[in-house]
C-alpha cells in the first residue's frame, strides 16, 4: 500500500528538519517565534545595533571592539537573513518583521555579510582587538 503525502505535510517536515540546524560554534542559536538570539559566551562588553530597513543594513560598516554583542533587527516587511560571505560566524534564520539576531564577536577581524534573500544587501562588521 502506498501513502500519498500532501504538500503541507512535506512542508512541515522540511520546516522542522531545517529548524533544527547544526551546532559546532562557540555560540548557540535559539529561535523564539520570529526572533532569533544567539547566546554567546558570557563577557560581552557592550552592545551595538544594526537595523535592516529599506532593503539595506544600516550602518553599512560597523566598527566594534572584541567582546561586543551586535543585534540586527528587521524593520522591513520583507524577510531577511544575516549570513557570512566567508566562514560561518553569522548564520541567522529568516527574520520576519521585528525579528532579531545577535552574536558576540570574540576575535578581531573583518566580517563581511549579506542577505540570502536579497544578495545585493551587503555590510561589514570590523572587530578591533
Amino acid at each position: 500500500m502506498h501513502r500519498r503525502y500532501t504538500p503541507i505535510a512535506l512542508t512541515l517536515v522540511v520546516a522542522v528538519v531545517g529548524a533544527t540546524g547544526c551546532g559546532g560554534s562557540a555560540t548557540e542559536a535559539k529561535t523564539t517565534g520570529e526572533k532569533e538570539t544567539t547566546q554567546a559566551e558570557s563577557g560581552g562588553s557592550r552592545g551595538e545595533r544594526v537595523v535592516i530597513a529599506g532593503i539595506a543594513f544600516k550602518p553599512k560598516t560597523l566598527p566594534v571592539s572584541v567582546n561586543t554583542t551586535v543585534r540586527w533587527t528587521n524593520e522591513d516587511t520583507a524577510q531577511h537573513t544575516v549570513t557570512s560571505k566567508e566562514g560561518a560566524e553569522l548564520q541567522s534564520k529568516l527574520l520576519n518583521k521585528d525579528g532579531t539576531y545577535e552574536t558576540t564577536f570574540k576575535k578581531p577581524g573583518t566580517y563581511h555579510y549579506f542577505c540570502k534573500v536579497h544578495p545585493f544587501m551587503e555590510a561589514v562588521v570590523v572587530v578591533k582587538g
